[in-house]
């Protein structure tokens, strides 16, 4: 069985070799379409007649063996894990995982240390442990910087309230000082008002 899958996996390696890359029709004109494979459909088109001088088309045998599918080129079949759970199920003697590509950086820690304790091999992290270490500075340092943000948040908040409060006493001042300048005013006219009257007697 084993001996097979190296076999499986040393044809697969030959086939990847001669595979070419797909180009879709006007994939050499157009930089847009070079990698978005459409089977051409046109009726004059020489990629669907398969020309010579014109790019392969997409075909069966360029594809790898069925039982190695999905296989690492070290002969173990790849699971891809995404969640505790995923982890969990994953079976060290028998296969290698690869862990996410969405997965979070809290997450990929969970992980990294569930698979250094259950032993298991990660195609994707070279060192799990030192895989494991520089992800727990990062947090730690976006944990502290965020605090930074937050008490600057606070003491500007804080800022913007005294300046607030400041303004607020400012103009009850200044509204006193107008009422004030108002009933002189009044008092100065009701004083003017009557010395007309005792001049006019």
């Amino acid at each position: 069985m084993a001996q097979d899958i190296k076999r499986l996996l040393a044809a697969r390696k030959r086939i990847k070799k001669r595979k070419p890359e797909f180009l879709r029709q006007s994939g050499r004109k157009l930089k847009r379409l070079k990698h978005a494979w459409r089977r051409p459909k046109g009726i004059d088109s020489k990629l669907r007649l398969n020309r010579r001088g014109h790019p392969s088309q997409v075909a069966i045998g360029f594809r790898s063996p069925a039982a190695v599918r999905g296989f690492h080129p070290t002969g173990m079949p790849i699971l891809i894990v995404q969640s505790m759970k995923d982890i969990a199920a994953a079976d060290p003697s028998k296969q290698g995982i690869l862990i996410g590509s969405t997965v979070g950086l809290r997450l990929k820690i969970q992980l990294l240390h569930e698979a250094i304790k259950k032993k298991l091999t990660v195609f994707n992290v070279k060192d799990p442990a030192g895989a494991v270490k520089k992800a727990e500075e990062k947090l730690r340092a976006r944990k502290e910087e965020k605090a930074k943000k937050k008490s600057e948040k606070t003491k500007k908040k804080e800022g913007l309230k005294k300046q607030a409060e400041k303004k607020d006493k400012e103009k009850e001042k200044t509204s006193i000082d107008e009422a004030v300048t108002e009933e002189e005013k009044k008092a100065e006219e009701k004083k003017e008002k009557d010395d007309q009257l005792i001049h006019t007697q």
